[in-house]
This record gives structure tokens, C-alpha cells and sequence, in this order.
């Protein structure tokens, strides 16, 4: 086993407890990349040395911590890097918690208050709309923006779209060498250096919303650091128009606009396309609290201080990285408050999972209200017990991201009715654990299966709490049996 386990704590502050977690994730693996006191803030993630108060510390008002896992799914996915970051708000007990499988964060400075957000090479607010670039068959097929590249891996394109009428066919981002001067003739030139996957039109509505066209495969390239690049959106169809939103009233973009009729590109110096190129998978949740970054709010995720057992477990490499901590009332039985990073072991997941990973807060009840073979209680659709299902889970790669609250939980070889929706138990070791599945027929998003659990498996038959088993070496007794859950354990008994 290579957990790391921190049990039976009795912090005296949410900060103790929340640096403590950091600390064991740390001993897992995981690398500090950035951190802020609240007031001075590193690059290098070398100013928060503790959970207390003060300089150096975790205990003050908006510092935080951003966190790396060094691989992905045992390094077999090389292009992504999970990244958390924990954040405290005026009080030791409420917090907000952002998680990316990609999010490359970055960010506080010049305000340590503010917690790093996902990587961009070029940003334009939705906000700053103010007017509309149509295209369609026989007028403007197309328009984009000029920018900077960073060094970074091309992930996503994201414009601020909508339709008029009944538009069919598909609209495509690409990304082009530039020709003539950034911000004034700059237009693309030659044939498209990536293109992202085709985006159905007839989708969207006909009020604008900020739509992601992704890169995938060797679409994925890096744009090189100071190299002016051009990025489109591109549209073929007809019935109607796939309108773009753009700033015509003084623009402060980076850049200049272009737009395409037939095969020719001309530049636009008196409008800006709003969005984004994105360098990271835009799955960026937040797990506690919510807000923006600039502007977070948190929630409660202790009660009063010193009045719970905090429980942390940290998997390295060998478990991808997962890790679960909870909280509980000092002498109560079920866990409080939890959170847990669960990622699906190699091959148990479909080869278009951009994320195999899920990732739970019960903000509201218990992990052992979190469903067990019971098959009333196993589609959960209450934010307040799934908070977030990342990645696709189709055959065909459709991102459910925007569906991240409906999780259904199944263990494998449960009933659906009278069929058995999985088949038969192909899991074999010394105690009949059942390793965890997610999503299923019954879920409204997402489908599929999402994949086995690296981090605990599901008991099969009646245990109280604290009891031990093996679940592949006999006599290892590796997992403890916690609220309908086995968990690893580090060979000493809880107490709860």
C-alpha cells in the first residue's frame, strides 16, 4: 500500500485541519506550486508554512494554496496535470475549493486575495459585447483574433455564440500563422495549424452564451511563447446564422479582428471578437464555495473549531493521486463534512475520457448517506451529495461537463430492477469488495460507465464500523470498514 494516513486529528482550526491535508498530500505526492499568507504571495509555492495565523500562515483571511498532482492517471496521460486549490475565508471554518484535471492555475499577484483561475493565452470578457458578427453561407463565413502565444498547449476555443432562426451544419475554431502587424493588419495566413472538433449550431439558442469548441488529439499543439497566432471560428451550413459577439466601441483587446468572405481574410481594427483561447481543459470546479476568483465566497466546512476528528487518506502515484479527507463530530459516528478527489483505475474507464476522475463534497449529510446496494437510493441527482462528474463518459466523447451535478452510483453488479445492469462480479479477492462504478442507464447525465475507483470499494455484506479486511492480499488488511465504505487503512483503529 502506499497511503498516507492522518487519523484521529483534533485540530484546533479549520486552517490546522486544511494544512494538515495539504501536508499529507504533499508526503503523497502532490507539489505546492503557488501560495499566498493572505497578504505576501510565491510563485514557487514557499510562503505558507503552517495552518496557524500570521506571516507564513494558513489561519488568514483569503490565503491559500495551490496544489499539483506530478501525474495523471500513473503518468499514462501525459498532457494533463490535476490541480486543487484551497482557499480561507475570514473564519477558520469556511472554505473554497477549486479542482481542474488541467487547469495549469495561475494567478495572484498583484492581489494575494485572489485565487489563481485557469490558464489562458487570450482573454476578451463576454461582458465586453456590445455587437454581433453573423456568419453564414454566401456572406461572412468566418471571424477570429489575433494574440500572443504563451509557451502553452492549446486545449479549447471559447466564443460568445448564439443562432438566428434554424441554422444546421457545423461550426469549426482553428488556429492560423499570422501575417502583417499584431493589432492593426494582422490576418491569418496559410492553411489552419490546428482545428477543433466540429460544434453542431443547431444546438445553441438564440441568446449568446460563451461556447467551447475543444482541440483534441494532434490538434493539441503548443503555441510557441511570443509567436503571434490568429484564432477563428469558422461556420458551414445554412437556415439561418451563427451570430458571434464581438466589442465594436473603442475595444482594449489584444490584437486585432478579422473576418472571411470566400477565401479572402481582411482585417477589423474597430471591433474585437470576445473569448477565449484556452491552455487547459476548461473543467474548473468549484468544490466548496463559489463566486469568481476575483470575487470568491465560501462555505462552512467545519462546524465549531476543535469540536470534530479530522481523517485524512492520500494515495500516490500508485492510486493516481486520489485522496479523501472528512470531518466528524468528536463522538458522533457518520462523517460531517468530506471531500475527495476518486480517480478511476487504468482501463476501467472509456479511451474519450478526458478525466477519469470524480469528485465529491457532501456538503449536506454524510458519506454514509452516500448510496449503498440499495437500488432505491443509488441514482443521486442532490448537488448537496454529488457535486461534480468530470470529463465524457460517451463513446463518442460528448463533454457532460455542464451535467456535473447528475451522479448516479452503482456497484458494480448491482440490480436495476431485475437486470443486472453490469453482469456478473468480476472482481475476485479474499473478502468480496466490489469496486465502486459511476453513472448509468438511470442517470440523466451523465451515461455510461465511468470506471473503477482507486480509492475505496464498496462492502457487500453487513459490517459495523471498524471492522478490517484484505481486498487482494490475504492477511493485509488494507481497508476499514466506515459508513457503508471500505476506506485504506493504516493498521490503526480509528476512534470514532
Amino acid at each position: 500500500m502506499a497511503y498516507t494516513f492522518s487519523v484521529n486529528n483534533s485540530p484546533a482550526t479549520g486552517s490546522i485541519a486544511m494544512y494538515q491535508l495539504i501536508s499529507a498530500l504533499i508526503s503523497a505526492g502532490w507539489l505546492k506550486k503557488a501560495d499566498s499568507d493572505g497578504t505576501t504571495y510565491s510563485a514557487t509555492g514557499t510562503q505558507v508554512t503552517s495552518g496557524n495565523s500570521g506571516p507564513n500562515g494558513l489561519g488568514n483571511t483569503s490565503a491559500w494554496v495551490r496544489l499539483q498532482a506530478p501525474a495523471v492517471n500513473g503518468g499514462a496521460i501525459t498532457n494533463q496535470k490535476r490541480e486543487i486549490t484551497i482557499q480561507r475565508s475570514t473564519i477558520h471554518t469556511s472554505w473554497r475549493i477549486k479542482y481542474s484535471a488541467y487547469g495549469n492555475f495561475t494567478g495572484g499577484v498583484p492581489s494575494a486575495a485572489v485565487t489563481p483561475t485557469n490558464e489562458t493565452m487570450f482573454a476578451y470578457s463576454e461582458l465586453n459585447q456590445d455587437a454581433t458578427t453573423s456568419l453564414a453561407s454566401g456572406g461572412t463565413l468566418g471571424t477570429g483574433q489575433s494574440f500572443a502565444g504563451l509557451g502553452s498547449q492549446l486545449i479549447a476555443a471559447r466564443f460568445y455564440l448564439k443562432k438566428a432562426t434554424s441554422p444546421t451544419g457545423f461550426a469549426i475554431a482553428k488556429i492560423y500563422a499570422v501575417s502583417g502587424a499584431l493589432g492593426s493588419t494582422s490576418i491569418p495566413t496559410g492553411a489552419a495549424l490546428a482545428a477543433s472538433t466540429p460544434f453542431d449550431v443547431s444546438t445553441l439558442t438564440t441568446s449568446y452564451a460563451l461556447t467551447e469548441l475543444k482541440f483534441t488529439g494532434a490538434n493539441q499543439i503548443t503555441l510557441t511563447n511570443g509567436v503571434n497566432y490568429f484564432v477563428t471560428i469558422e461556420y458551414s451550413g445554412s437556415g439561418g446564422t451563427l451570430d458571434v459577439g464581438r466589442d465594436a466601441s473603442s475595444p482594449t483587446a489584444q490584437g486585432n479582428s478579422s473576418t472571411l468572405a470566400v477565401t479572402t481574410w481582411t482585417a477589423v481594427t474597430t471591433s474585437a471578437v470576445v473569448g477565449y483561447v484556452c491552455t487547459g481543459i476548461q473543467d474548473e470546479l468549484t468544490m466548496t464555495g463559489t463566486g469568481t476568483d476575483a470575487a470568491p465566497t465560501y462555505t462552512a466546512y467545519f462546524g465549531t473549531d476543535a469540536s470534530y476528528r479530522w481523517h485524512i487518506s492520500a494515495g500516490g502515484a500508485a492510486e493516481f493521486y486520489s485522496f479523501i479527507a472528512w470531518s466528524q463530530v468528536i463522538g458522533a459516528v457518520t462523517a460531517s463534512t468530506a471531500i475527495f478527489l476518486d480517480v478511476m483505475a487504468t482501463g476501467s474507464y472509456p479511451a474519450t475520457d478526458i478525466d477519469p476522475a470524480v469528485v465529491y463534497v457532501p456538503v449536506a449529510g454524510a458519506i454514509s448517506e452516500l448510496p449503498s446496494t440499495t437500488v432505491p437510493t443509488v441514482n443521486v441527482t442532490n448537488p448537496s451529495k454529488a457535486r461534480a462528474w468530470l470529463g465524457p463518459v460517451s463513446a463518442t466523447g460528448v463533454s457532460i461537463t455542464s451535467n456535473n451535478v447528475n451522479v448516479g452510483i452503482y456497484t458494480y453488479g448491482s440490480q436495476i430492477g431485475s437486470t443486472n445492469q453490469f453482469g456478473t462480479n468480476a472482481w475476485v479477492n479474499s473478502d468480496d469488495l466490489l469496486p465502486c462504478l459511476y453513472a448509468n442507464n438511470n442517470s440523466t447525465f451523465p451515461r455510461g460507465i465511468k470506471g473503477f475507483s482507486t480509492l475505496f470499494m464498496h462492502g457487500t455484506v453487513v459490517r459495523i464500523n471498524g471492522d478490517t479486511c484484505d481486498s487482494t492480499t490475504p492477511g493485509a488488511k488494507d481497508k476499514i470498514y466506515f459508513g457503508n465504505l471500505w476506506l485504506p487503512w493504516g493498521g490503526v483503529t480509528p476512534l470514532i
